[in-house]
Protein backbone atom coordinates (compact mmCIF):
# COMPACT_ATOMS: atom_id res chain seq x y z
CA UNK A 1 0.00 0.00 0.00
CA UNK A 2 1.26 3.54 -0.93
CA UNK A 3 2.04 6.64 1.22
CA UNK A 4 -1.70 8.03 -0.72
CA UNK A 5 -3.57 5.21 0.17
CA UNK A 6 -2.23 4.75 3.57
CA UNK A 7 -3.36 8.40 3.96
CA UNK A 8 -6.80 8.05 2.44
CA UNK A 9 -7.22 4.70 4.19
CA UNK A 10 -8.43 3.13 1.12
CA UNK A 11 -6.97 -0.10 -0.90
CA UNK A 12 -5.16 -0.07 -3.80
CA UNK A 13 -6.66 -0.79 -6.87
CA UNK A 14 -5.25 -4.55 -7.88
CA UNK A 15 -6.64 -4.78 -11.20
CA UNK A 16 -4.39 -2.20 -13.06
CA UNK A 17 -1.52 -3.97 -11.54
CA UNK A 18 0.83 -6.29 -13.48
CA UNK A 19 2.58 -9.17 -12.42
CA UNK A 20 6.36 -9.50 -13.36
CA UNK A 21 6.91 -12.76 -14.89
CA UNK A 22 10.33 -13.49 -16.05
CA UNK A 23 10.75 -14.26 -20.34
CA UNK A 24 12.94 -16.37 -21.57
CA UNK A 25 15.44 -14.85 -24.41
CA UNK A 26 15.77 -16.72 -27.62
CA UNK A 27 19.42 -17.52 -28.03
CA UNK A 28 21.08 -15.16 -30.43
CA UNK A 29 24.08 -17.59 -31.70
CA UNK A 30 24.15 -20.93 -32.60
CA UNK A 31 26.44 -23.66 -31.65
CA UNK A 32 28.19 -24.00 -34.24
CA UNK A 33 28.51 -20.02 -34.84
CA UNK A 34 30.40 -20.32 -30.94
CA UNK A 35 32.83 -23.15 -32.10
CA UNK A 36 33.41 -20.96 -35.44
CA UNK A 37 34.47 -18.53 -33.60
CA UNK A 38 36.57 -19.92 -31.30
CA UNK A 39 38.52 -21.83 -33.95
CA UNK A 40 39.30 -18.39 -35.62
CA UNK A 41 40.26 -17.22 -32.56
CA UNK A 42 42.65 -20.85 -32.36
CA UNK A 43 44.02 -19.74 -35.75
CA UNK A 44 45.27 -16.51 -34.62
CA UNK A 45 42.11 -13.98 -34.95
CA UNK A 46 41.91 -11.87 -32.37
CA UNK A 47 39.25 -11.94 -29.53
CA UNK A 48 38.52 -8.23 -29.66
CA UNK A 49 37.64 -8.44 -33.55
CA UNK A 50 35.82 -11.67 -32.89
CA UNK A 51 33.23 -10.25 -30.12
CA UNK A 52 32.88 -7.06 -32.41
CA UNK A 53 31.68 -9.39 -35.04
CA UNK A 54 29.77 -11.32 -33.10
CA UNK A 55 28.06 -8.10 -31.10
CA UNK A 56 29.21 -9.91 -27.95
CA UNK A 57 31.37 -9.22 -24.56
CA UNK A 58 34.83 -10.98 -23.81
CA UNK A 59 33.34 -12.51 -21.19
CA UNK A 60 30.66 -14.24 -23.12
CA UNK A 61 33.28 -15.57 -25.57
CA UNK A 62 35.33 -16.56 -22.74
CA UNK A 63 32.94 -18.26 -21.11
CA UNK A 64 31.87 -20.05 -24.77
CA UNK A 65 35.94 -20.76 -24.80
CA UNK A 66 35.69 -22.42 -21.71
CA UNK A 67 32.12 -24.54 -21.86
CA UNK A 68 33.12 -25.60 -25.45
CA UNK A 69 36.87 -26.90 -24.56
CA UNK A 70 35.68 -29.74 -23.44
CA UNK A 71 34.35 -30.93 -26.87
CA UNK A 72 37.10 -29.98 -28.31
CA UNK A 73 39.61 -31.96 -25.93
CA UNK A 74 37.21 -34.66 -26.73
CA UNK A 75 37.57 -34.36 -30.32
CA UNK A 76 41.04 -34.40 -30.79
Amino acid sequence: MGPVEMLLGGVPNRQNTTINTPTLSKKRHTKEAQIKAIRDHESGRSQAEICKELNITAQTFYRWKKQLGIVFSLLT
